[in-house]
């Protein structure tokens, strides 16, 4: 019984952390207030044959004031606010039949308002309202207002696309990776940033002011098989692309997404980077987004996942379910999308939050990556 209760505990948490995560695609929260949630899920209470008893013992404790009326809803499966509020109706519709007994009224002679009429009292969010139900009687109901017409309401994308999207690239935003690169570090920025030609000047000092900073907060394991994967060769300690390849830089977000659209064929809106497996190789495709150095980070973790050599693992699927689409604390909203996604997700957020925020949250994914030489 205990196996099944964590096993449902389980399944909640990770239905819990899609919906949030699609709520921040659709805009309805934040990314910031998402990594402030924390899902806990409380597991249903043994079923028992006899609910009576069940009924008297709860009845028992509220008399005791131990269990509130709203936890009782609760354990009942009911909404607390609209049982309030149904229970004020009720009693408002009672007190009308009682007055009307005895003569018929307009609205049919029952006490209750006329069909489809609704009331503009509101309680809570809530506005009463009279229905016919399937039985052909009239029944007065709370129902939650709706505060925004369709057309308001923000949209999930409809593509399926698991890219990562950023809405303008005009207005960076102070990232939460902050470096303390070194020259070498500098000096290995500037030389990938370099390597693609045609950048305004302002666009070379820019990235490279960024890229630096990711490289620096990157750990070692992980840079070391990043350049691996990206075909660098070393020359004075500097890395230098071979034909070409290697992170390819952008101007702005529709050439990153013309890029994305004629090397993998997926016609992706919003696309900030992306990350190109090729044999044996990886190939970066960056312009940054709100974000450069966070995108920078993840799309460096792509790259010496190096096609997935890791995120497939056994290993590591296990941590990533257990960890990050069923754990206490969201990773982030687009870790949820894949093993492969969220693995690169766990390099930007211990980029941003650093290894003892990692090792207290994702301790399965901190030891997965020192048993790979990653950290």
């Amino acid at each position: 019984m205990k196996f099944r209760q964590k096993a449902f505990r389980g399944w909640q948490q990770s239905v819990a952390m899609r919906v949030l995560a699609f709520a921040v695609r659709s805009g309805r929260i934040s990314d910031q207030d998402f990594h402030r949630i924390t899902v806990h899920v409380i597991s249903p209470d043994v079923a028992i044959s006899d609910h009576a008893a069940e009924t008297n013992r709860l009845k028992a404790l509220f008399d005791a004031k131990v269990l509130s009326p709203q936890t009782w809803c609760q354990k009942e499966g009911l909404d607390p606010k609209v049982e309030a509020a149904n229970w004020k109706a009720w009693d408002a519709q009672n007190q009308d039949q009682g007055q009307n007994q005895g003569g018929d009224s307009d609205d049919g002679g029952d006490g209750n308002p006329p069909e489809n009429k609704a009331y503009s009292e509101s309680r809570d969010g809530l506005i009463k309202k009279t229905i016919t139900d399937k039985n052909g009687d009239k029944r007065t109901v709370w129902v939650r207002a709706s505060n925004q017409s369709d057309r308001d309401r923000p949209k999930l994308d409809g593509d399926g696309s698991s890219v990562l999207r950023a809405k303008s690239r005009k207005t960076p935003k102070e990232s939460l990776i902050q470096g303390n690169p070194t020259d070498a570090q500098k000096a290995m920025a500037a030389q990938w940033v370099s390597r693609t030609p045609s950048l305004p000047p302002e666009l070379v000092a820019r990235y490279t002011e960024d890229l630096s900073h990711a490289i620096s907060v990157l750990p070692a394991g992980v840079l070391t098989r990043a350049m691996n994967a990206i075909r660098t060769s070393y020359r004075g300690g500097l890395a230098v692309h071979q034909e070409g390849r290697g992170i390819r830089f952008y101007e702005t977000t529709k050439d990153v997404e013309r890029a994305c659209r004629a090397i993998t064929g997926k016609n992706e809106k919003g696309v900030v980077g992306f990350a190109h497996h090729r044999g044996e190789a990886t190939d970066i495709h960056i312009d940054g987004g709100p974000d450069p150095r966070g995108t920078y980070v993840h799309e460096i973790w792509h790259a010496a996942d190096n096609g997935n050599a890791l995120s497939r693992t056994k290993e590591w699927k296990s941590a990533y379910k257990e960890e990050v689409l069923r754990g206490r604390r969201g990773l982030s909203p687009y870790a949820a999308q894949n093993e492969r996604e969220g693995f690169a997700e766990f390099g930007r957020v211990l980029a941003e939050r650093g290894e003892e925020y990692m090792i207290e949250f994702y301790p399965k994914c901190v030891q997965f990556c020192r048993d790979h030489g990653l950290m």
